[in-house]
């Protein structure tokens, strides 16, 4: 007989308990290099390509929220009060940030331009013309996230390798608040890789919890 308590021992890991606790938001223009994994041999992060660009500090309480929304479509039949099939039909998937810094990459992003050209004039202006229509290039986003720390550090990412600015939240100029980019970016497949999203996971914490998590450890190779 097995009680509960040997039960919940067997089934439980509360170290598979994870919370996000830094996030570094990078993105880059549709041709740059796909991000394949996040840790290399030595189990430390691999720079990313010099094309990526970073979006600066987000806010905390927001953080990043990723979403996907789809629907389907079911089939009913003669004779069956459930339907006895279903199919999915769309599936949309977006990330949305909230960014803190003006920096270049978030005037971008919020107002449609590019202003990889732009400077300031001797007197120290910047001065850009907003696009009557916005001009929302596809580009890559690469979202990296950590917990933990040391042996116990866990590395958590998603890849867009397709994705457009779909909403902006109003811009407000306030005394109480600071002035934020509440940006919702749209991922689309990319028509070379066929994908919208990649998951990455990694980290000495991650590798030492895999087979917890139900994962195998692929065989090391002679000498390491």
């Amino acid at each position: 007989m097995t009680t509960m308590q040997e039960l919940k021992a067997k089934a439980d890991n509360s170290d598979l308990i994870r919370k996000v606790q830094n996030i570094s938001i990078w993105l880059a223009a549709e041709d740059a290099p796909e991000v394949e994994k996040l840790v290399g041999a030595d189990g430390q992060l691999i720079p990313l390509p010099e094309e990526y660009q970073p979006l600066g500090m987000i806010t905390k309480d927001d953080g990043v929220t990723f979403s996907s929304e789809f629907d389907s479509e079911g089939v009913e039949a003669h004779g069956y009060l459930s339907e006895v099939r279903e199919d999915p039909t769309s599936q949309e998937r977006t990330f949305q940030v909230n960014a803190l810094e003006s920096n270049r990459i978030t005037l971008q992003e919020a107002h449609g331009i590019d202003l990889s050209t732009v400077s300031l004039d001797a007197d120290g202006n910047l001065v850009f013309d907003e696009p009557e229509i916005p001009i929302r290039q596809f580009g890559r986003i690469v979202a990296i996230g950590s917990d933990g720390a040391g042996v116990g550090e866990y590395f958590m990412g998603r890849w867009y390798p397709r994705v457009k600015v779909n909403s902006i939240d109003d811009l407000v100029w306030s005394m109480t608040d600071p002035l934020s980019y509440n940006l919702t970016y749209k991922a689309f497949p990319d028509p070379q890789l066929g994908i919208s999203v990649r998951h990455l996971w990694a980290g000495a914490g991650f590798k030492a919890s895999a087979e917890r998590a139900g994962f195998k450890l692929a065989a090391s190779s002679p000498g390491e």
